[in-house]
């Protein structure tokens, strides 16, 4: 219990310094089927298309990588960051599949850190 009550304070505590300090965490979005790279990539409705477009982003603490729901990529590569509080998941209609990735033995290589 003790654990518990401590790690829940720690954890306010994180998340009102983040607050704080004026740290802003972004969520990202993709779609491969209606996104566009030209777009902001900061909203559903202006997603990014190509996966690669992480490779620019410089990711901070508290942001998010969201891949649409239904769609699939082949040969393509995300960078990860190695920040705190960083979040890869999915968004879009739960009845659709969840997000693929799909690398062909012609790609070369498939890396996963």
């Amino acid at each position: 219990m003790l654990l518990l009550c401590s790690f829940a304070f720690f954890s306010v505590v994180v998340v009102g310094l983040l607050q704080s300090s004026g740290v802003e965490a972004t969520t990202y979005y993709f779609s491969a089927n209606s996104g566009s790279d030209a777009s902001s990539g900061t909203s559903p409705d202006a997603a990014w298309k190509s996966l690669n477009k992480t490779d620019s982003v410089s990711f901070k603490a508290g942001d998010s990588v969201l891949l649409e729901r239904g769609s699939v990529w082949y040969d393509e590569s995300v960078e990860l960051p190695h920040v705190s509080q960083f979040t890869l998941a999915d968004y879009g209609t739960t009845s659709r599949p969840r997000p693929t990735i799909v690398m062909s033995r012609s790609a070369g290589y498939a890396h996963v850190d």
